[in-house]
């Protein structure tokens, strides 16, 4: 999770400004622990700060994790400045604290530690006017959340799209920090049914399902997309392309031992239905019946 910052090209003198891409205002640091899990899996589980254009300093937070336990941890980071300002404030924009690290080896801690439960936001600031640095972030302050509450029965889930966002299976770690016992991710038709009846199973998407299990996740699979194989690669509407859907989805239960499989997504929206059928609630139900028919 490290943004580096780059050098300043000669002669620019330029000011440079990452502005927050990471923005919320909520009542999260009010809410339990647990209460804040779905919300801080989506934005909050890998905390990546946004790109900063060239400047006079590189300016990175190299935090493997920036959701701590309370009473845990510390904000990393690194400069190639000398001593970098800091600033964090609350999910209301309340200044909670601040201060100058000094550097050490190019790098520096800010303790959270102490900080109570909630969303919070950091600016660190490297050198000065014309050429300064400036960097963004977000990380959480949670509750331990027991073992016993991460399980079938817990009512806490995240849609992870691992897949879409290019995060690795680690992600779901820190889903698991904040309380998330249940995952939505999308196996695409296309990437296991690249030759008509044969499937594969792509190795990433198998290392997701065995590490959610590992860590007690259970996992919920979208059976989504089109596939360049059947109906000119639209959404399945014929015949034949909803019979081969719906062998694909249960071929991906079997696969993966599942008990359940969510059939396409969003399908009365324009972002993942083309289909020739249309979008209505009819043409979905002849999908629903390819998927469950033996």
């Amino acid at each position: 999770m490290t943004q580096t910052v780059p050098g300043d090209p000669a002669g620019s003198r330029r000011p440079r400004r990452i502005r927050p891409g990471l923005r919320r205002r909520s009542s999260f640091a009010r809410m339990p622990a647990l209460a804040l899990a779905p919300a801080l899996a989506l934005t909050l589980i890998v905390a990546i700060p946004p790109s900063a254009p060239a400047a006079a300093h590189t300016l990175s937070v190299t935090s493997p994790s920036l959701i701590f336990q309370r009473g845990q941890g510390a904000v990393e980071f690194g400069s190639s400045a000398a001593s970098v300002s800091w600033t964090i404030t609350d999910e209301q924009g309340t200044r909670v604290r601040g201060g100058t690290s000094w550097l050490s080896g190019g790098k520096a801690t800010i303790p959270v530690a102490d900080l109570a439960p909630g969303y919070f936001e950091l600016a660190l600031h490297a050198g000065a006017a014309p050429d300064p640095t400036d960097l963004r972030t977000s990380f959480a302050v949670i509750e331990p959340v027991p073992d016993s509450t991460v399980g079938p029965s817990s009512p806490f889930g995240a849609a992870v799209h691992i897949g879409r966002a290019g995060w690795g299976p680690s992600v779901l770690d820190e889903a698991r920090k904040t309380g998330i016992a249940h995952i939505r991710e999308d196996a695409w038709w296309n990437r296991f049914e690249t030759t008509k009846g044969s499937y594969t199973f792509p190795a990433e998407f198998s290392s997701t399902m065995a590490h959610a299990r590992e860590l007690g996740i259970t996992p919920m699979v979208i059976a989504n997309g089109a596939n360049s194989l059947y109906d000119n690669g639209r959404t399945p509407s014929s015949p034949e392309g909803i019979a081969a859907f719906g062998k694909f989805a249960a071929a991906v239960l079997k696969h993966y031992d599942l008990n359940n499989v969510e059939v396409l997504n969003e399908y009365n929206a324009g972002t993942f239905n083309n289909s020739a059928c249309g979008r209505t609630a009819a043409c979905y139900l002849e999908v629903l019946k390819g998927s469950t028919r033996p």
